[in-house]
């Protein structure tokens, strides 16, 4: 689930955020304080959104929480509960009142305050003058002030308190501790120093196993003729590639893998793992990614002229695009997308015998052909099959959190779907 639906933001204003994606000078902490904004706001209207008018609009936000935020007084005892204390002043709290919620809010600058009556339990780190910097929602969430990373001070307590309840986060929110998930622990010489055995700490360089080595610049790439199998540590952009490379010597990339309108193909026969975004939206080439099993981030196929395999593919952790897609891909070891799954449009059918889990919204809004998804069980999001052009079988769906449009669509066969409301 993205963090949008897990505010629980409306569908228009989703959609809006779907067609208006987040800027590239944009970054994730500051797209998700913009989020925070629209939610503590609770606006319904999207006609005036633009990304210029709702970064200056947060901005003065900001100003004006860190203002309220000195004037509300809070009780321990009865505004918050202590968890765990430290040595040195420092202690753990839980938020109990709507008092704690609204500082907690105003002090950290973000939408904590909105989270007040809903069934989640939020803990704050204080200082000896009970002042906050770091606010964790169990199991879900970490964050600094305006969504930011923890300040490196204050990291090892967020650690030590992570250790001591035994709590889960989600691997992006690692990285506001200064961690970020190891996507080639397997390839390691030793894991030992790997936190809870997946998180590694930014800018350190780990050890690999003999016969493996790390190249991080796509030129040395392209030049590499010997034998070892690689890991590529950072981003390949391959969009002005103008001759065909033999990649099948890579194993894994770090971080975004981005041939966005490419004109030439290159074998990635030995790819098996993506850390970020694998963009081929546009892209006019086939790629060899038979061997590929994860996408750490989004799969971008929008509009993509050429079918691609995918036979291996596991889990998108992000959103899979395929709106407007020209040409069928082959998903039939797909299990988990993790946030929304876009087919409007489609133009060619799509194998996803194997889906059972879409995290967000699944859209075929207007989609002209018929796709398989004989063992979906769970949509997270909203069902859209508005203006849908053929029938599909979802005969093993039973939940759709969000609801289901069907305006102007044919029959669809959903024998199993018990929890969702039409719209």
């Amino acid at each position: 689930m993205n963090y949008s639906q897990h505010l629980g933001l409306a569908d228009n204003i989703q959609e809006w955020l779907l067609a208006n994606p987040q800027p590239k000078n944009l970054t994730t902490t500051q797209y998700e304080h913009v989020l925070d904004f629209i939610n503590c706001k609770k606006f319904t209207e999207t006609g005036w959104f633009s990304w210029k008018l709702l970064l200056k609009k947060t901005d003065k936000w900001d100003k004006m929480l860190q203002q309220n935020g000195r004037l509300i007084d809070e009780q321990s005892g009865e505004d918050t509960e202590t968890i765990l204390s430290c040595n040195d002043g420092f202690k753990w709290v839980r938020l109990i009142s709507e008092n704690s919620y609204k500082r907690e809010g105003a002090l950290m600058r973000h939408c904590v305050s909105s989270y007040y009556g809903k069934d989640k339990t939020i803990y704050s780190l204080r200082d000896e003058f009970n002042n906050p910097h770091c606010t964790i929602e169990k199991d879900i969430q970490i964050k600094g002030k305006g969504n930011g990373d923890i300040s490196p001070k204050y990291i090892h307590k967020v650690v030590d308190f992570l250790e001591w309840t035994g709590m889960e986060v989600r691997d992006r929110e690692m990285n506001n501790l200064g961690y970020k998930k190891c996507v080639y622990s397997e390839y390691l010489k030793d894991n030992s120093s790997l936190f809870r055995d997946i998180y590694i700490p930014m800018g350190v360089k780990m050890e690999l196993k003999k016969g493996y080595i790390f190249i991080d610049n796509k030129d040395t790439l392209i030049a590499y003729k010997g034998k070892c199998k690689i890991i590529f540590d950072g981003n390949l952009r391959l969009t002005d590639c103008t001759k065909s490379h033999d990649f099948s010597r890579l194993l894994v990339i770090t971080g975004d893998l981005c041939m966005y309108r490419s004109k030439t193909s290159h074998n990635f026969s030995g790819l098996t793992t993506v850390g970020g975004r694998l963009n081929l939206r546009l892209a006019k080439a086939f790629h060899n990614l038979s061997s590929l099993v994860t996408v750490g981030d989004d799969l971008d196929l929008y509009g993509s002229m050429e079918a691609h395999d995918f036979s291996s593919l596991i889990t998108v952790e992000g959103s899979l695009n395929i709106g407007n897609s020209k040409s069928s891909h082959n998903f039939s070891s797909l299990v988990t997308v993790g946030n929304w799954l876009e087919l409007s449009y489609a133009e060619s059918s799509h194998d996803f015998s194997s889906l059972v889990t879409v995290g967000g919204n699944l859209s075929l809004f207007q989609s002209k052909v018929s796709h398989n998804f004989s063992n979906l069980t769970t949509v997270g999001g909203y069902l859209d099959l508005r203006a849908c052009k053929q029938s599909h079988s979802f005969s093993s769906l039973v939940t759709v959190k969000g609801g289901a449009h069907y305006e102007r669509t044919t029959n669809h066969y959903c024998p199993k779907l018990k929890n969702y409301s039409y719209h």
